[in-house]
């Protein structure tokens, strides 16, 4: 198994990433369509962007490989050289090809993943600047994002942090006030920052937020996560998520081996999310995104966290059924998402009602090597 994993990711998936480093514009570009043409012009996002300066910190730490370095730096120079922000200290959401900033709004999930990016990049190189500026963005969301009242992180500001109405991460709900979309990627990139620094304030609030989710975002009777919340932590959907309870069980697991805590409730949370995710939402070849959309959509990035998830629920387990799973899973991913053509990668989604690839793009603002990279690296860790 492990073999064949870094086989896929050496040969099929990285190759296809690396083409999109712009040498001319800055960063990596924008969007690659479904036929793998690279449309030059195509705006680029912070998250995006951070996602590539992760991808290739974390290969660099994998692998030791020059090439990753050199990727690696070339994505952290445009990240600091055009999202950062240095009037707001934030990074913005949204610039052209060139650069240049579209959209100013500072979101908390965009500084998530601009911490994370900056962080992996300094466990591979040690620069300091990159280490300051993601505990100064660190300081920048506890101070100003976190409400101390309503014990929560607010998701969005304008370039001088002053609150806006939640756009970006609601998915066009009316009223919501906080995402666990957003907490769960605050988790990723706090343990991240922690590993890398060992600050004892990232810590604490990495403690905070594993409270939150146990106490206010866990339905506790269905065992899963309500995902869109108002002031008072009422859910505003009933609509299951289940990637984002597969990829918060093992995200928990991580921090808590990272961080070398012994809860037992957290522990349960853990394996109990992914227990229910995958009972109520496995569909017989893989996991499926959304209650109401069972077997209908194959989405790559679900299953990227499924692979994870599920793999992680049976080593804690050691129930083989789930291990089954992982192999069908891991089957049904090459017969519906991997593009056959040698310069693809994977596709978004197969629509398994009529068959049809979806592609809001082989590569785009949100599809970048992020999820698949990371389930893998994460699978030869654990294999």
């Amino acid at each position: 198994m492990k073999e064949i994993l870094e086989q896929h990711l050496k040969t099929k998936i990285i190759p296809f990433w690396v083409k999109l480093a712009d040498y001319e514009q800055g960063g990596f570009f924008g969007h690659v369509t479904a036929n793998h043409v690279i449309e030059k012009n195509a705006d680029k996002g912070l998250v995006q962007q951070s996602r590539f300066l992760w991808t290739f910190s974390a290969l660099g730490n994998c692998y030791h490989d020059q090439k990753y370095l050199e990727l690696a730096s070339h994505a952290y120079l445009f990240l600091k050289k055009c999202f950062y922000d240095h009037q707001s200290r934030g990074f913005m959401w949204l610039s052209d090809s060139n650069g240049k900033i579209l959209d100013t709004r500072l979101a908390t999930y965009g500084q998530a993943f601009a911490i994370y990016g900056l962080s992996e990049y300094y466990i591979l190189t040690g620069e300091p600047e990159a280490a300051r500026l993601a505990l100064e963005t660190f300081a920048k969301i506890e101070e100003i994002a976190f409400d101390k009242k309503l014990f929560g992180y607010h998701e969005e500001f304008d370039n001088k942090w002053n609150m806006l109405n939640s756009a970006l991460l609601s998915d066009g709900i009316e009223g919501v006030v906080f995402t666990t979309n957003t907490l769960i990627h605050l988790l990723e990139a706090y343990t991240n920052l922690y590993l890398a620094t060992k600050n004892e304030l990232v810590k604490e609030a990495i403690l905070k937020i594993i409270q939150i989710i146990n106490d206010r975002l866990y339905d506790k009777d269905h065992r899963s996560l309500k995902m869109y919340l108002n002031d008072k932590y009422e859910s505003l959907s009933t609509v299951r998520h289940y990637g984002h309870e597969i990829e918060l069980s093992w995200l928990l697991d991580e921090t808590m081996e990272i961080l070398n805590l012994d809860n037992v409730d957290w522990h349960g949370l853990s394996s109990n999310l992914a227990k229910a995710a995958v009972a109520d939402g496995w569909n017989g070849r893989y996991l499926c995104s959304l209650s109401g959309d069972v077997g209908q959509s194959h989405i790559w990035w679900v299953s990227s966290e499924a692979m994870v998830g599920i793999y992680n629920l049976y080593k804690k387990s050691n129930d083989s059924r789930y291990l089954d799973y992982w192999h069908r899973l891991f089957q049904s991913i090459a017969e519906d998402l991997v593009d056959p053509d040698p310069e693809g990668e994977w596709f978004w989604s197969k629509e398994i009602a009529n068959g049809s690839k979806i592609n809001r793009g082989m590569g785009e603002l949100w599809k970048t090597p992020y999820h698949n990279v990371r389930a893998i690296l994460r699978l030869l860790e654990r294999t």
